[in-house]
């Protein structure tokens, strides 16, 4: 079974490449028929995909994404040279191997897994067999961008290393006008992800810091969903159990578990003067005991 076009016409809307692309991840016995294809490059080679206008890229781009195997629908943009004009950030994988600070803490598929690329696309079908959100395949595929501009040295360095590839997400999402809620989760994810797969060996302190910056207390929901993205990108179907998703889910458990109204009413009843400045720090004390419990308490 192919997709093969019907008349020369093909060539006169340039976002039917991206269909193709698109029903590629959809229709996974189809390929695309070898005279289409090389219609569709010479389309790119004339520049008709770079006239294609952003809001139309995201449309197609986020409805691939959707598909049972949205693999297929970057391949085939690769195929006919459309992926290096649409997504270059994604393009630039090819060929670059997996950073070491990646596969030292990641399950690894040294036969499939041979490039950042091909690695970003296997797991964002885990993804998609996993039934995820769109938020969350996007943030799957995404923090791979920034992998191949970081050094193994910074990749282990949490924050300073994520600030790099944070840009290159935020560029993306601008230029494709991708939806808040989507751009938001790829950017906690390339921001924190390296974080998350440390988990195991973080202190109290540096679990409730991590809460914090996401604004986990307030958005639980998306915290939850990067717990869901790092465990894809980390245990991508190998590893029997990404430990790190319970631990943290465990410890925003029980620091949301906090009373903060009781401890603001004592607080301002004991230091009224201070309320506005102990009141805080008194409800992050209580997080971080409760914390501290929990890695203290045997399973």
């Amino acid at each position: 079974r192919v997709f093969r076009h019907v008349s020369p016409a093909f060539a006169e809307d340039p976002v039917r490449i991206l269909r193709v692309a698109r029903f590629a991840a959809r229709f996974t016995e189809f390929s695309v028929a070898p005279e289409t294809m090389a219609l569709m490059r010479q389309m790119v080679d004339s520049g008709e995909v770079d006239a294609l206008v952003a809001e139309r890229v995201w449309q197609e781009i986020s409805r691939g994404l959707a598909e049972a195997k949205p693999s297929r629908m970057f391949s085939v943009l690769h195929d006919c040279g459309a992926l290096a004009r649409i997504l270059p950030e994604l393009h630039e994988l090819i060929g670059v191997p997996l950073p070491a600070a990646l596969t030292e803490t990641a399950a690894i598929n040294h036969e499939k897994d041979t490039d950042c690329f091909s690695y970003a696309l296997r797991v964002l079908d885990i993804a998609a067999a996993q039934d995820f959100a769109l938020p969350e395949r996007f943030a799957v595929l995404i923090p791979n961008l920034g992998i191949a501009t970081i050094s193994n040295a910074d990749l282990a360095g949490d924050l300073a290393s994520g600030a790099r590839g944070v840009a290159i997400v935020e560029q993306l999402c601008q230029r494709l006008r991708v939806p808040h809620e989507v751009r938001d989760l790829a950017i906690l994810v390339v921001r924190e992800h390296a974080v998350v797969a440390r988990a195991n060996a973080m202190l109290a302190e540096g679990i409730v810091n991590l809460l914090e910056r996401c604004d986990a207390f307030r958005k639980s929901a998306r915290f939850i969903a990067l717990l869901n993205v790092c465990e894809c990108i980390y245990a991508n179907g190998i590893a029997a159990e990404f430990t790190q998703k319970r631990l943290l889910q465990d410890a925003l458990s029980v620091a949301q578990s906090v009373n903060a109204g009781a401890i603001a009413a004592e607080v301002t009843r004991t230091s009224p003067e201070r309320a506005s400045e102990k009141i805080p720090e008194a409800i992050r004390a209580a997080r971080l005991q409760a914390v501290a419990q929990i890695l203290t308490s045997p399973e």
